[in-house]
């Protein structure tokens, strides 16, 4: 299936700046739709449904949330503008909780593009692009601040051990590893979990003609995100491919990660599936 249908998270946040210049590289490249989506806390429909709220009050909230949104939606277009077709640009606003009113929408979608997690971003736009890719089984792109375009076109490294969230996120990718001159297969030492009489990462790959080589590195699977990271540094790879919370979410939330610090660290674009 062909990458035809893109969804970036907008927002007024700096991350959002940077999913958007992606969104906007990747749609040009599959010539696919774009859609621009904000989710927020705007209590809009909260209290629409109130009637102890007086009327010129919840007009005045009204008319607030809808000229925030719309100015929003000015500047996601101005950046739009002459550089995506107006048929294939769209725009959606949306009130609700931000990660399960995005998950809601991103399961239309081939892919959802969206900032990091900002711990300075406001509780009102605040968004989880791991709880995202687990709430909608969708692949997300994250894209850190600053972002450079030209590193998508650089080699991908995919971080794989072999068990169900690694083997998620190289299908997920398959479409775009395809592009790729260059795939480096990455895990930590020796730990690999192989299905019986499965055929190994690099063979998988080489059938969709992508050229792959199988990188082992020498820690231990304790650090595996740091290693991760450094190697990507290392090779100068433009983007990252992994699966996300193999362990658990509530393990890594609790004592730390992979997931949690490549995605708190990644200077390059990180691909996650659940």
């Amino acid at each position: 299936m062909a990458i035809k249908n893109i969804l970036v998270a907008v927002n007024e946040s700096t991350g959002s700046k940077s999913a958007v210049e992606a969104a906007i590289q990747m749609q040009a490249k599959y010539d696919a739709h774009l859609t621009g989506i904000l989710v927020h806390y705007g209590h809009r429909d909260q209290f629409a449904a109130e009637n102890w709220v007086p009327d010129n009050v919840r007009k005045i909230m009204s008319d607030g949330i809808r000229q925030k949104e719309a100015a929003v939606e000015r500047e996601f277009r101005a950046t739009a503008e002459g550089r995506v077709p107006a048929d294939k640009l769209h725009w959606l606003a949306l009130s609700g909780e931000p990660d399960d009113t995005l998950a809601k929408y991103v399961v239309m979608y081939d892919v959802a593009v969206m900032g990091p997690n900002a711990q300075k971003s406001h509780p009102a736009i605040d968004l989880h692009p791991e709880r995202v890719a687990i709430k909608s089984g969708r692949p997300i792109l994250v894209v850190p601040t600053p972002f450079d375009p030209a590193t998508l076109n650089k080699r991908a490294v995919v971080a794989f051990d072999g068990r169900k969230a690694a083997s998620r996120i190289i299908h997920d990718a398959m479409l775009y590893l395809e592009t790729k001159s260059q795939v480096d297969v990455v895990s930590s030492g020796e730990k690999m979990y192989k299905p019986a009489n499965s055929i190994g990462t690099v063979d998988l790959l080489a059938r969709h003609g992508v050229k792959a080589d199988r990188i082992r590195l020498p820690g231990s699977s304790r650090h595996f995100g740091e290693e991760l990271l450094a190697y990507c540094d290392k090779v100068d790879a433009g983007v990252l491919f992994m699966g996300v919370y193999e362990q658990g979410l509530f393990r890594e939330e609790l004592l730390g990660g992979a997931t949690r610090h490549v995605l708190a660290n990644a200077t390059i674009p990180v691909m996650i599936s659940y």
